[in-house]
């Protein structure tokens, strides 16, 4: 079974983004046991040698990372190409979406008691979060949700892995910077559209 373990690899490797696992048996016409067993002798192959990439496991799809311990030196090459980090108000927006997803505009508008709207385009663009469809209520709202990004780049395998809001830290050098497209909340979102 070398053979299929190499081929798995490859595919993981070329495709960057996560895969199903039975994409990928339906594609080498494989069980889907057999490329879970093989995708777990590659992840404990790179585990041993405590190799620069791993396998991870997000719900039933796996992909290939960078493994966290050389996320220093990564940054020291990568630098440049880093992005600009997310402002508070982005950050409390993404995590209120997080925890009560899937969630309307309103809705965090009414738990942060300003508007979201710039937040959440920001969101959307950075690909932290999706629409995931409309709320059964009058005007059919859109719901919006976390994407497997956001799972990838707080590198957790699901939703279940947040933190309790207990365990929440908050940094203090979180960007200050508020959007002057946020007001409050008291004002209805149909007055701006």
């Amino acid at each position: 079974m070398s053979e299929l373990k190499n081929q798995i690899e490859a595919i993981l490797f070329i495709a960057g983004d996560s895969l199903h696992t039975k994409d990928i048996a339906a594609g080498l016409t494989e069980d889907v046991s057999e490329v879970k067993k093989q995708i777990a002798i590659l992840s404990d192959e790179y585990d041993l040698r405590n190799a620069g990439i791993q396998i991870i496991w997000i719900k039933d799809s796996v992909q290939m990372s960078s493994r966290n311990i050389y996320a220093e030196a990564i940054d020291h090459v990568l630098a440049p190409l880093k992005t600009t980090s997310l402002t508070k108000s982005a950050i409390e927006t993404l995590s209120i979406i997080a925890y009560k997803q899937p969630i309307t505009r309103t809705e965090v508008a009414e738990i942060r008691g300003v508007r979201s709207d710039y937040s959440i385009n920001v969101l959307r663009d950075r690909g932290l979060i999706e629409e995931s469809g409309k709320k059964n209520a009058l005007g059919n709202p859109t719901l919006f949700s976390t994407t497997e990004f956001f799972l990838r780049e707080f590198n957790m395998n699901s939703l279940d892995n947040l933190p309790s809001v207990a365990e929440i830290e908050i940094p203090e050098d979180i960007n200050e910077d508020q959007e002057s497209e946020e007001i409050p909340s008291n004002k209805s979102i149909d007055d701006e559209i």
